[in-house]
């Protein structure tokens, strides 16, 4: 493992960190009965969001072991299909949330929470992910 890669993953673990703080803060920001109502929006959907990502990096696997000389392609391709399921699994948590109309302190805060942890999975994949695909 090189500096860049190591530092990659260093920051990684970091926006994790700060993700879950950012996180906590914002659901300071919720009453009782806000905070229930976003418990039970959301707890039917943690099982169906798990489903599809244990699909997507099995298949990554089966697909690797498979076609070995295709791992440039099949690793760009479930790269896609990972942005893909953060982007719709993102699409479908804040219509829920809105649709509950949280308090705006909430969203901006867990909105960030969101970015912070993004960012350092942006680095981690470019590091990591990315370079040594070339």
């Amino acid at each position: 493992m090189t500096d860049p890669e190591f530092f990659a993953i260093i920051f990684f673990v970091i926006t994790i960190l700060v993700s879950r703080f950012l996180n906590e803060k914002a659901n300071r920001h919720l009453d009782e009965h806000a905070r229930s109502a976003l418990i039970d929006v959301f707890a039917g959907f943690r099982f169906q969001f798990l489903i599809p990502i244990v699909v997507i990096i099995l298949s990554f696997f089966l697909f690797i072991k498979l076609y070995p000389d295709r791992y440039r392609t099949i690793s760009l391709i479930y790269f896609g299909l990972l942005v893909v399921y953060m982007a719709g699994t993102n699409i479908i948590t804040f219509r829920k949330m809105k649709a509950l109309d949280l308090p705006l302190a909430y969203t901006r805060t867990f909105i960030a929470s969101k970015a912070v942890m993004y960012a350092g999975l942006g680095v981690f994949v470019y590091f990591v992910a990315i370079q040594s695909l070339r």
